[in-house]
């Protein structure tokens, strides 16, 4: 700001001249001093001012006008970057759609094997069944067949006393009968 120079005994004059007291007309010129001193603003000062402030605001303007750009940039920017994002999620929702789908195919295939194992395990206990039946026909058939093998071999061993006192009938009856029949040739 500027300093001017104040004459405070020409002010106290001319003020008491104009009719205030002597006491009066001091302390009006000590209060116009201290306002003075008190670094008041002159019009200067304020058009000095004033134009720092415009020019500053001016600056500010273009600061906002620059950060709008650039936060107008960036959203333009991050748009597309969420709109890139959205494709791929469409894309990947699409896939899983096909996977899910695809997923729902091999539950009704396992299902549909799962039945085909019921009807399995079905024949399996029928042929399980049957081969109980089978495994009791077979014992009964090893029973005959021992009693078979023990009739078999007791007329083995009769067959042998058989034999043999047949042997021992024949021996005696060729014996009995040799005298004879040579008797008779010999006649």
């Amino acid at each position: 700001m500027t300093q001017t120079s104040f004459d405070t005994l020409t002010t106290t004059r001319l003020l008491q001249e104009a009719g205030i007291t002597d006491s009066q007309a001091e302390a009006i010129t000590f209060a116009i001093k201290s306002g003075l001193e008190g670094e008041l603003a002159t019009k200067i000062d304020i058009l000095n001012l004033e134009s720092k402030l415009t020019q500053s605001i001016a600056e500010t303007k273009i600061d906002i006008f620059n950060l709008e750009s650039k936060l107008t940039q960036s959203i333009a920017e991050t748009n597309r970057n969420v709109a890139a994002v959205k494709h791929q999620l469409d894309k990947h929702d699409e896939r899983f759609a096909m996977i899910d789908k695809q997923f729902v195919m091999i539950d009704d295939r396992f299902d549909k094997m799962d039945e085909r194992f019921d009807k399995m395990d079905d024949r399996f206990d029928k042929m399980d069944d049957r081969f109980d039946k089978m495994d009791d026909r077979f014992d009964k058939m090893d029973e005959r067949l021992t009693k078979q093998e023990i009739l078999l071999a007791s007329f083995k061993n009769n067959f042998k006393w058989m034999y043999a006192f047949g042997s021992a009938i024949l021996v005696i009856l060729i014996m009995l009968v040799i005298p004879v029949v040579m008797e008779v040739f010999a006649l």
